[in-house]
């Protein structure tokens, strides 16, 4: 289906807004900000966003669209446990750099949460509703390789959810935070840990 001008347009302005929240923050984006940044006038984007917190669910859902596209979709697709997990740990850790443009400020998923662990309201459901489902993901994949028999169900889907999505975590602090260079081949490192552990009949090693 052919994009309407005024899909084409509130596209670029999301595209814009993402860019510019990555950076400055999601709590700290504003109409009059990224009207400048869009070349747009004030009340041009005003007639697309009426509110602040509705540029901001906007631009988490059109982040979350991304994500979809470049990881989420192309996994399902996959027809093994073992495979899902391969592309994940491969793909999921810059799934950033892989938008056009780039993402700047890193996983906006992960910067909001911080910005709005203690700022409830519309904003915090929409990130929370899809981190979970990123989690609830992570578990479905891990029981589908235990009932596969690619998995050995040594530890729990929550457990291994819970681990992977703490590797990334830290993946992402060590690399935009603090700008270890090494953090790339940490996140490897750990992510093949992972995969031998939960793969190998009993343990004889912590991650990595």
């Amino acid at each position: 289906m052919q994009e309407t001008k005024g899909q084409a347009t509130k596209n670029h302005i999301l595209k814009e807004g993402l860019m510019l929240a990555s950076v400055k923050g999601l709590v700290n984006i504003s109409i009059g900000g990224l009207a400048a940044k869009a070349e747009m006038s004030r009340s041009g984007l005003f007639a697309h966003f009426l509110s602040k917190e509705q540029l901001q669910l906007e631009i988490l859902d059109y982040a979350n669209t991304l994500f979809e596209e470049i990881v989420m979709r192309p996994c399902r697709e996959l027809s093994t446990a073992s495979e899902q997990l391969r592309f994940l740990t491969e793909k999921m850790p810059f799934w950033f750099e892989n938008t056009e443009p780039k993402i700047p400020g890193g996983c906006i998923f992960l910067t909001a949460c911080l910005e709005f662990d203690d700022r409830p309201g519309k904003v915090r459901d929409m990130l929370l509703e899809q981190q979970r489902n990123f989690l609830s993901f992570l578990q479905g994949v891990h029981k589908k390789g235990v009932e596969e028999g690619t998995f050995t169900g040594i530890v729990s889907d929550e457990d291994f959810a819970f681990v992977f999505y703490s590797f990334y975590m830290g993946f992402h602090q060590y690399k935009k935070f603090f700008g270890n260079e090494n953090a790339q081949a940490h996140i490897k490192k750990h992510f093949k840990g992972l995969i031998d552990y939960v793969r190998q009949p009993k343990p004889q090693a912590t991650f990595g």
